[in-house]
């Protein structure tokens, strides 16, 4: 009868199977499993191609880490999520927006120390040569003014029909970093210009029917004076529980 084997073989196949639904701060804790992890992650590309960086290490995420991490994806990356990753510069994004100009979503909630000029660059350098970039967060990003704004919407091809009609927003059902939820869930740019205060941040609509049917009607009566409980969080204050 033969002795069991005590050598540590390679990871079961079906670890690549979860991989790249994972967050970063999980792929680098399965890096620190052991040596097999380790190399198994260190030789495939494929969960490097879906960046997302949320808690507990977006405050810890900074421009010589994201280029590092960025470089595993080979200049392949289609999506990078960043949530309140207040230490993330034009530096720091410029350069991985070059060398991947693939990527399809960009999400930059909450970046406090990018600027909007920063943002219009990199999405000059995700829509040149015919190249879509499908979707853009950018809320909580200071000084958005709304010519910035509407440069934004002409590079990604958004007119304002398409914004009129896009799907309600409300503030209970916010989207986070799911980047893998359907296309259809998502609007191509979460902010738009609120039609009480003006400025550019994100907006939200009245999940109440009673309200949706009173301003269905004011339109049908040609009525232009429209009371709308639409707004940014700071004109109308929301609930976490129901909108």
């Amino acid at each position: 009868m033969q002795s069991p084997s005590h050598e540590l073989g390679p990871p079961h196949e079906a670890m690549f199977l979860i991989l790249p639904y994972l967050h970063l701060f999980e792929l680098l804790s399965i890096t620190q499993v052991c040596k097999s992890f380790r190399d198994a992650l260190h030789h495939d590309i494929l969960p490097w191609l879906n960046i997302i960086v949320d808690k507990p290490l977006n405050s810890r995420f900074s421009d010589d880490f994201l280029v590092k991490i960025m470089a595993k994806a080979k200049g392949r990356l289609r999506i990078i999520a960043m949530k309140n990753c207040f230490r993330i510069t034009n530096d720091g994004l410029l350069p991985v927006i070059t060398s991947n100009p693939h990527i399809n979503k960009l999400y930059l909630q909450g970046c406090t120390s990018l600027t909007i000029e920063g943002v219009i660059g990199a999405v000059k350098l995700l829509t040149k040569a015919n190249h879509r970039l499908k979707i853009l967060a950018i809320s909580g990003i200071y000084n958005v003014k709304i010519e910035d704004f509407q440069t934004l919407c002409h590079l990604m091809g958004i007119n304002q029909m398409q914004m009129k009609n896009r799907k309600k927003n409300y503030y209970n059902t916010r989207c986070e970093l799911y980047v893998f939820k359907q296309e259809s869930d998502q609007p191509s740019i979460d902010v738009d210009i609120c039609p009480k205060c003006g400025e550019i941040r994100e907006v939200f609509d009245c999940p109440r029917d009673s309200c949706n049917t009173r301003i269905q009607q004011q339109r049908q009566q040609q009525n232009q004076v429209l009371m709308e409980c639409r707004g940014c969080f700071l004109c109308v204050p929301r609930c976490e529980e129901c909108g």
